[in-house]
């Protein structure tokens, strides 16, 4: 995207799943990137001509002086808590989830580049915001969080929507290379190397998957909208299925034979988020795109992904012995 050439962009949760997939693709699109990160040593591979620099995204004295510094023309605000199962602190989750993006909601407009067209803030959202509400899902559809990871990202909206050049941007079930070892996908990819049985719930749990390339790609396209086409949008592919069959469709792909599948052997949490649709008529409207790849293409490439890594090194000349 020529738009983001030589722009001066922060992101924030670089170094995370999705984070990553953003970071390359503003990489790839020119953009002059800053990315603060609590660890430096995280960042590995993740934009050679990004600027890294050391900062603790709970200071937000450190942030402001880092906005000030830079002027970015957008912000990305990847940060979050709380999806993994290992992250159980509830007062952190307020700070990342809630307190940072109405601190950058608050950061005057002045820091920020005059000539930019786009949005200031594209801000990651959850699906969990809405909460197990029952029937299709639109951006009008109450939010009821039913988790405390939903009310503290519901918090958080709540000051973005009301922030102009800013965007909460709701995510769905996003899969592919590099999500965390604890999520399903990664469960699946790990059990195509082995024989064991692989034990579910019933599978009956409707979500929307979507892969991970389009959501960088539909953040990085709502970020040049302007504030005039709202400031709340779904990003997800636009069809749901059943956990099951998004199992049984990895199976096929990864090979994994069909008796290894238990389902129904595992009770189901008691926060099982379904929907029986997601209407992303909004993301089509602002943006003119949707997410092109569906759950088989997703899944075909993400296992290339995890099989290319896993693939060992040949060597150029036999091992010497002595």
């Amino acid at each position: 995207m020529q738009c983001y050439d030589r722009r001066r962009i922060i992101v924030l949760g670089a170094a995370g799943f999705i984070g990553r997939w953003v970071t390359r693709r503003l990489s790839e699109a020119g953009a002059s990137l800053t990315i603060p990160l609590r660890n430096p040593d995280a960042a590995g591979d993740l934009a050679p001509s990004a600027r890294i620099v050391r900062l603790d995204l709970r200071d937000f004295d450190a942030l402001g002086g880092l906005l000030q510094s830079v002027r970015p023309a957008i912000v990305f605000n990847l940060a979050g808590y709380g999806v993994r199962p290992e992250e159980k602190n509830e007062g952190l989750a307020q700070t990342i989830n809630a307190e940072l993006p109405s601190f950058l909601c608050g950061i005057d407009a002045s820091l920020f580049d005059s000539d930019w067209p786009g949005r200031r803030i594209v801000h990651a959202g959850s699906s969990a915001e809405y909460g197990g509400s029952p029937g299709p899902i639109t951006e009008e559809t109450p939010p009821r969080p039913d988790t405390w990871y939903g009310r503290a990202k519901i918090a958080g909206a709540e000051a973005v929507v009301r922030t102009d050049g800013a965007i909460n941007v709701r995510l769905f079930n996003v899969y592919g290379p590099g999500e965390h070892s604890s999520r399903l996908t990664p469960y699946l990819l790990a059990a195509s190397r082995g024989d064991d049985p692989l034990l579910f719930t019933s599978g009956d749990q409707k979500r929307d998957f979507t892969y991970v390339e389009d959501v960088a790609e539909g953040l990085l396209r709502i970020g040049l909208t302007p504030d005039s086409t709202g400031r709340l949008v779904n990003l997800a592919s636009g069809a749901v299925v059943s956990v099951r069959e998004f199992v049984e469709t990895a199976a096929r792909i990864l090979g994994i034979p069909a008796d290894r599948l238990r389902f129904g052997a595992r009770e189901g949490g008691r926060h099982e988020l379904t929907y029986d649709s997601v209407h992303i008529d909004r993301l089509r409207q602002i943006t003119g795109w949707s997410p092109p790849t569906d759950i088989a293409d997703g899944l075909r490439r993400t296992y290339q992904t995890f099989q290319a890594a896993c693939r060992p090194l040949k060597l150029m000349r036999p091992l010497n012995p002595g």
